[in-house]
């Protein structure tokens, strides 16, 4: 399985990464919050760092294509309120193939 997905929440204990690998794994990802700020209650920022090997994967090469989305998800607690993303293919439903491919050149 190649498809990863990760979360970063902020909650009432912090914040919190979690990785999900469908049928594969399930649980915490480990990462480093070099800042997670909150502005009143309209905008949350975060800036988290994970090493490759924490996402269960080899580290990219040159020249590998990534097929790749994200989305913000606006939830207080009572469910989805709304989302936006950068692609279709995560929000209205789990479509890898519709996400945009991205090359590594470095």
């Amino acid at each position: 399985k190649s498809d990863r997905e990760i979360g970063l929440v902020l909650g009432r204990g912090g914040p919190r990464a979690f990785l999900y690998i469908p049928g594969v794994f399930k649980g915490d990802l480990k990462c480093r919050f070099a800042a997670v700020r909150r502005e009143g209650q309209g905008l949350t920022d975060y800036e988290a760092y994970f090493a490759w090997a924490e996402l269960k994967m080899a580290p990219p090469e040159k020249g590998k294509v990534m097929p790749l989305n994200f989305i913000v998800n606006e939830n207080d607690g009572q469910g989805r309120g709304s989302w936006m993303g950068l692609t279709p293919g995560i929000g209205e439903a789990k479509a890898p193939v519709n996400f945009s491919s991205f090359v590594f050149v470095k």
